[in-house]
């Protein structure tokens, strides 16, 4: 056994360098990474938004 890798290790090295190297890799994995974090910013501001609309029921305002 010894020097195996883990499976993540192995899953992130060939999401990061990817097939073709790391230009491609990297031009791959950075879109991603962007899309994730704008969706994650969009979903928070949603889910705040809804509470202060919830707050704003129960108080009458």
């Amino acid at each position: 056994m010894g020097e195996d890798p883990s499976i993540g290790v192995v899953l992130f090295n060939t999401l990061l360098i990817g097939a073709e190297g790391t230009v491609r890799g990297a031009a791959v994995l950075l879109p991603v990474i962007g899309l994730v974090v704008c969706l994650g910013t969009w979903w928070r501001r949603k889910k705040a938004a809804a509470a202060r609309g919830a707050a704003d029921e129960r108080t009458g305002a």
